[in-house]
């Protein structure tokens, strides 16, 4: 019975993952009795293990619902990524022959507050080519070729982050680098970045080896002058030739 005392219960010969554990959440403060099952809980213990722990909110992204969505895709219309989302990845495919110029961001409103940040978990893997790019941006709308954007990227082939900034999301029309510094390619392996909004139009881009310990590589950087009210993550292979694949592990966002 389910009211029984634990230790006259029997024991258990072969778990389903449909079978349910107790939980108590939020133990430190509103205690609720809930359930969950062990499918689901060993997912969830298999991705705390690899990914550092974090608290969501309702605007973060672990891509583990089955379906990308939530964001607002901001690109040409063409040359446009396949996107898939399965086993907590979403999985975008940079087809070959991207055109030059083009980014594809995916991009979320927000009223921005000083020291808010964006940070993601991502990885690159392909032909190796020139300018195949990702990385992080705020911006000051979600509309392709109108507004500006500020940029902390990873280059696949250049094994640096860029800071920078663009109008109309397209590389054609970017300034000079705010700023760069010898960073961790993607290729393979996880790279996390974060990029945070100082205010005054002013920026910081940090690095992490593992999503918790964070290394500010740009110092305070500025770009023109614009009040951001979105942010998310692009892509683009900038012109190259050849198909690219990107996974992003997560999405998220803090303040301070």
């Amino acid at each position: 019975m389910a009211d029984s005392k634990l230790s006259a219960l029997s024991a258990i010969t072969k778990v389903d993952d449909a079978d349910l554990v107790y939980i108590v959440d939020d133990p430190g403060g509103t205690p609720a009795s809930k359930k969950v099952t062990v499918g689901e809980l060993l997912k969830r213990a298999a991705r705390m293990a690899v990914y550092p722990p974090f608290t969501p909110t309702g605007s973060d992204d672990e891509f583990d619902d089955g379906s990308f969505s939530g964001w607002t895709a901001v690109n040409s219309g063409s040359h446009n990524p396949t996107i898939t989302e399965q086993n907590d990845v979403a999985s975008f495919l940079m087809p070959g022959s991207d055109a030059a110029a083009e980014l594809h961001a995916y991009v979320k409103s927000q009223s921005m507050a000083t020291n808010d940040w964006i940070e993601i978990c991502l990885n690159g893997r392909g032909y190796s080519q020139n300018y195949c790019i990702a990385g992080l941006l705020f911006a000051d709308g979600a509309t392709y070729t109108a507004g500006n954007q500020a940029l902390f990227y990873a280059s696949q082939t250049e094994s640096t982050c860029f800071f920078r900034r663009f109008t109309g999301y397209n590389t054609s029309t970017a300034s000079t680098n705010l700023s760069n510094n010898p960073g961790l390619a993607p290729g393979g392996h996880n790279l996390f970045l974060r990029w945070k909004y100082l205010g005054s139009n002013q920026y910081r881009g940090y690095l992490s080896p593992d999503g918790i310990s964070w290394v500010d590589i740009s110092g305070a950087v500025t770009a023109a002058t614009f009040t951001p009210t979105h942010l998310g993550f692009f892509f683009s292979t900038w012109g190259g030739a050849n198909a690219y694949a990107w996974a992003v592990r997560y999405v998220r966002f803090g303040n301070g």
